[in-house]
């Protein structure tokens, strides 16, 4: 550390007018006691001087031992503590050579303590500039402001949060914003499916897809009303996705005939969607294994192997962000449901898993409330 210092040199019962000392070096040192937040100690040796007279400085050499936490905000670091100061006994000097010889006061070297306030801007990994006030906390004790750069001899790069730790971190913040926000949940209409077989003339078969995409649209609000009480939902048709994705929110929420109702006005500014729909492969993936692999040449390298969520491909209710992006683990973003897949396809119960569990899991009714309770336990794991 080496700077300048801007002091007021008490002597005669006051505090004498700031002048500025260049000759200020010091070290420094700090311990992580968690998470950003540091304890520190600084050693300064300084020549402190004011103006004693318009001609004449007051002059002392000081060693000062900052003690005190600091706190990290992005590239600042702030400051506060105790300074514990040795002065020497003061003295003076001409600001000119035509000036008599002065009289020294006739005072011992003291001891004092103050209190210290300092911000660090970190200016490259191995560079900072810092400024420190020391403010008295007696009535006859000297003050300063110390500017500097400080080098670091021994400086890490700080550890890296790690992939997992971030995600840990995104769940419990937007689990804690889901809780204050509002759930959309997004309805289909399959108007193209059904604007395709009108345009072939098939228009019973159109009629029939039709009503069953009403019906399943009622069994999905149905399940939210009586099964969800995490955060207020309101629904939507899909065609106006393109809408909340802006944020525009007029005149597209629906009533409980499913008819768009521009009464219903939502007042929250943080928004996640929801939706029936197949789950899309968490694409986070960790190291595994190795395993010797043949490269060429007949040599015989270790490569790595890691392992994923596989690609699910399953019908859920779907939490997903606003820009229908799906979330991620641990987040619970979903609540498996096979209907209504096994009512059109029953023969599916003697394939691939136990009936007990098509049994328990078959309506939306069932999936919308262990999406609930899922959702209720983080939120009090995550407090």
């Amino acid at each position: 550390m080496a700077g300048a210092t801007l002091s007021n040199v008490y002597l005669d019962g006051k505090r004498h007018a700031s002048a500025f000392s260049l000759s200020s070096v010091g070290v420094n040192a700090e311990f992580l006691l968690k998470k950003k937040l540091y304890l520190g100690t600084q050693l300064v040796v300084s020549n402190q001087k004011s103006f004693f007279q318009p001609s004449v400085f007051v002059k002392q050499q000081v060693a000062q031992l900052l003690i005190g936490p600091s706190v990290k905000v992005d590239d600042i670091r702030f400051r506060a503590g105790l300074s514990l100061e040795y002065r020497t006994a003061p003295v003076l000097e001409a600001r000119t050579t035509s000036l008599n010889t002065l009289q020294n006061p006739d005072v011992d070297p003291s001891t004092q303590v103050n209190l210290f306030l300092g911000t660090e801007f970190y200016l490259s990994p191995k560079f900072g500039l810092y400024l420190n006030g020391v403010l008295p906390l007696q009535s006859g004790n000297s003050s300063s402001f110390q500017l500097g750069l400080k080098y670091r001899l021994h400086s890490k790069p700080e550890r890296k949060q790690s992939y997992l730790s971030r995600r840990k971190e995104m769940g419990k913040k937007d689990i804690i914003l889901l809780k204050e926000g509002a759930l959309l949940v997004r309805l289909q209409t399959s108007k193209n499916k059904i604007d395709a077989l009108r345009k072939v003339g098939k228009e019973k078969q159109a009629l029939k897809a039709e009503v069953f995409q009403q019906t399943e649209n009622e069994k999905i609000m149905q399940a939210f009303v009586n099964q969800f009480d995490f955060a207020p939902v309101y629904f939507f048709y899909s065609h106006h996705s393109n809408k909340v994705r802006k944020g525009d929110f007029e005149g597209i929420f629906l009533n409980e005939n499913l008819e768009v109702d521009s009464t219903i006005v939502m007042d929250k500014k943080m928004v996640y969607t929801s939706e029936y729909t197949s789950i899309k492969q968490d694409t986070f993936i960790q190291l595994s294994h190795y395993e010797l692999k043949q490269t060429g040449n007949w040599q015989l390298d270790w490569v790595p192997r890691y392992y994923g969520q596989p690609a699910m491909g399953f019908k859920a209710i779907v939490i997903n962000n606003q820009n229908f992006e799906q979330m991620a683990e641990p987040f619970p973003y979903y609540a498996r449901t096979n209907a209504p897949g096994i009512k059109k396809h029953p023969e599916q119960l003697l394939f691939g898993f136990p009936l007990i569990y098509f049994l328990l899991n078959s309506s939306y009714d069932s999936a919308v409330e262990a999406l609930n309770s899922k959702l209720n336990r983080y939120y009090l794991q995550s407090k």
